[in-house]
């Protein structure tokens, strides 16, 4: 009989469960749960703080499923150390887990960015319900949010504090999603467009010290302006991998895996945010765990499964504005062409390899939606010339190129 181990409250350690579980009823399975609660989805993190969702929502299954699927849960116990070769992992209470696959879901703490003053109270990352917990507790007494992130993520997460009549500053680098996704005139529209909904965005700077005593009471930029806020929130922090550091290899902060999402220690996955094929977004959506825990699953079942990238859209909706984006925005070697109507307050960007199309951004544009979807699933050959594009408009035109790097949208 195996003994599994899953670190971290990640969805994907849930889904896991329940692939292991349909063919293997008896392995012993236990969840090491570093911040304190069940498994959680963090993509329901915004509309948790925004209140759109009840707080049980956020959370994978409720708590008598781990009692069903015989899967144990460790609250309590905090990792001193892991021997890889002898497959044991030691805690801070002198307690023993043996363990003959060990997949690493997320870590006990976040690696904030290395700047002064983030071991100050009131600055949290994004990650751990842990922290998201704290925020909004703490709510109720904070005026300012100052919340640092480059990604779609970021800005959900900025729009979930406007809905608690918060003032929101959002701090970005040059790189950030909108200067990434519309051109200079569209990115003006779009940024005032969010000012109008209270959030105010600082593009082309960065937080370079936090400032205040034992709580954060400000942040100082690249610029020199410093920004009063009760809380600080940094979307991409790194998980901290001083537990893996020594035995296993660590590339770009993360654990490097190999198709399967195996690392380089025997029995040992890593999945989610701790793996090298995480992505560039801060919350990996929930069907792309789901496809990462299928794939370990299966293997460890003794089955083959082939990786199969799940076709992700997210959807921000305000009133006036809907923004979306859809598949694979940010692969590079790609073709983009956008249409920006500011009188009809619309846009749409699209992004092309090898004629295929892959993704899209839309602004107002929900009815192009479930085209533009059925596009990317076909795979189909997309004509930019071409001003409206249907998938029957495709059907049965040559096209010349084969699988696109492997990749299969579902």
């Amino acid at each position: 009989m195996k003994q599994i181990v899953i670190l971290g409250g990640s969805a994907a350690g849930v889904k896991m469960t329940e692939e292991i579980r349909r063919h293997d009823p008896s392995s012993g399975i236990t969840i090491i749960a570093f911040d304190g609660h069940y498994p959680y989805n963090r993509d329901a993190f915004a509309s948790f703080i925004s209140k759109d969702i009840a707080p049980e929502s956020v959370f994978c299954r409720p708590k008598d499923f781990y009692i069903q699927h015989n899967i144990k849960i460790v609250f309590d116990q905090k990792i001193a150390r892991i021997n890889f070769k002898r497959k044991k992992i030691f805690t801070e209470e002198k307690q023993q887990i043996d363990y003959d696959i060990l997949v690493v879901t997320d870590t006990p703490e976040n690696r904030y960015p290395d700047i002064k003053g983030t071991d100050k109270e009131n600055v949290y990352g994004y990650k751990k319900l842990k922290d998201i917990d704290k925020i909004v507790n703490a709510l109720p007494v904070i005026k300012t949010v100052v919340i640092q992130s480059d990604s779609f993520s970021g800005l959900q997460a900025a729009l979930s504090f406007i809905k608690r009549d918060k003032e929101v500053i959002l701090v970005c680098s040059p790189n950030n999603f909108i200067a990434r996704h519309f051109e200079a005139e569209a990115a003006q529209w779009l940024t005032e467009k969010f000012v109008e909904k209270g959030l105010r965005i600082i593009p082309g700077n960065m937080i370079t010290e936090i400032l205040g005593d034992k709580d954060a009471k400000a942040v100082r930029l690249q610029s020199g302006k410093v920004f009063s806020a009760e809380a600080i929130v940094f979307m991409e922090t790194d998980e901290d991998l001083r537990l893996f550091s020594e035995s296993i290899r660590i590339m770009n902060r993360k654990i490097e895996v190999n198709h399967e999402f195996r690392a380089d220690a025997e029995g040992v996955f890593a999945v989610d945010q701790a793996c090298s094929l995480s992505g560039s977004e801060p919350v990996t959506p929930l069907s792309v765990l789901e496809e990462q825990a299928e794939i370990v699953a299966a293997v460890i079942n003794g089955q083959e499964r082939a990786f199969s990238m799940p076709l992700c859209a997210w959807s921000q909706k305000m009133e006036g504005l809907v923004l979306t984006v859809l598949g694979n925005v940010d692969e590079e070697g790609i073709t983009e062409d956008h249409i920006f109507d500011r009188a009809s307050a619309t846009y749409k960007r699209l992004y092309l390899k090898e004629n295929r199309l892959i993704g899209a951004i839309l602004v107002n544009k929900e009815e192009e939606r479930v085209v533009l979807l059925e596009n990317i699933r076909q795979k189909s050959c997309y004509d930019l010339g071409t001003e409206q594009q249907g998938v029957n408009s495709v059907e049965g035109k040559e096209c010349c190129v084969s699988e696109m790097n492997g990749e299969k949208f579902q």
